[in-house]
């Protein structure tokens, strides 16, 4: 486990306001995160995600607001 003295740098950078019970909770589970976050920054292509959970298309276009996008203001 990561030091009080350490893990309060790594708060104090973050700007997080935290108090005694809070920042205990959130030392005791750093080394957990800190795995997570290790795992993020392995490489990996496409090919890694099934094509039913990630699929890439293309880039998004917005389309823009046309007078039939917009609800009626006129009584029946």
């Amino acid at each position: 486990m990561l030091g009080r003295d350490e893990f309060s740098v790594l708060i104090e950078r973050a700007g997080l306001k935290l108090d005694d019970d809070q920042f205990e909770a959130a030392r005791a589970s750093y080394a957990n995160l800190r795995v997570l976050t290790d795992l993020v920054r392995i490489p990996r292509d496409r090919r890694v995600e099934s094509p039913h959970v990630f699929r890439v298309d293309g880039p998004a276009i917005p389309r823009p607001c046309t007078t039939d996008d917009r609800p009626s203001t006129d009584e029946v």
